[in-house]
């Protein structure tokens, strides 16, 4: 009860000024005119000793450079169109269902909301099955298209615990008793999460830190979980280490 207290309040709303400082929504849509959007996910912005990284979900990133081979498509994240995308692509490991793109001179700025506060503490660690997660995305169900161009997304936050952790995911299950952010419906749908983060917390020398455990690779509704993989293998260059 105490712990839900705290996260209701001042600590909760920090937790979730963390998740909303380092993801933003992908999007795409053909070029035509009042095309509809084909399909979301969740870019998580994560600064390396060595460059600025957009990470995501290695499906979603995929799935965009397959449509663009098929027809002219265009992808925006947030506000910013990126027609240069194919081109920033570091590594696609489908093994992981992670992929990396360089945003080393990209202009932040013009993505748009809330200043964008990448994940910058070195390497990435998986969380300790039972302690503290940070986790977000946007849903595609959520996506509201004010005009051509403009789209507003809400963000989906959870602040929980790691149900279990293997060497290669990371399981967070809603247990509507326990969890803050339970008050969404039976089975709700977050597609177009995927891609966003899922950040762990540690303790050193008694002080609280949090750094990227992990990347959202897929959301059940039927089992109410959400899984994500993790992110330990990734290098500082963007490419991976193993598998």
């Amino acid at each position: 009860e105490e712990a839900r207290r705290l996260l209701g309040g001042d600590l909760g709303d920090a937790y979730r000024q963390i998740i909303m400082g380092c993801c933003r929504p992908i999007y795409w849509f053909r070029l035509e005119r009042d095309a509809a959007i084909m399909a979301n996910g969740t870019v998580t912005f994560v600064r390396t000793p060595q460059r600025l990284l957009g990470v995501t979900a290695a499906h979603v990133l995929s799935e965009y450079l397959t449509v663009k081979e098929q027809a002219p498509t265009r992808v925006q994240i947030g506000d910013a169109v990126v027609d240069d995308l194919q081109d920033r692509v570091i590594a696609i490991n489908a093994a992981r269902d992670i992929a990396t793109f360089d945003l080393d001179g990209f202009n932040l700025a013009r993505i748009g909301g809330a200043a964008i506060v990448p994940l910058a503490t070195w390497p990435p660690l998986p969380p300790v099955e039972g302690c503290g997660i940070m986790l977000g995305g946007f849903p595609g169900v959520e996506r509201l298209v004010v005009r051509p161009l403009d789209v507003n997304f809400g963000l989906h936050t959870v602040l929980g615990i790691a149900r279990r952790v293997t060497e290669d995911q990371i399981t967070w299950l809603m247990e509507r008793e326990f969890e803050m952010g339970a008050d969404l419906p039976p089975n709700y749908d977050l597609g177009g999460i995927s891609g966003g983060p899922l950040i762990g917390k540690f303790m050193v020398g008694g002080i609280e830190t949090y750094r990227l455990a992990g990347i959202i690779s897929e959301a059940q509704p039927a089992l109410e979980n959400v899984v994500a993989k993790r992110a330990d293998t990734l290098r500082p260059d963007g490419t991976f280490d193993r598998g």
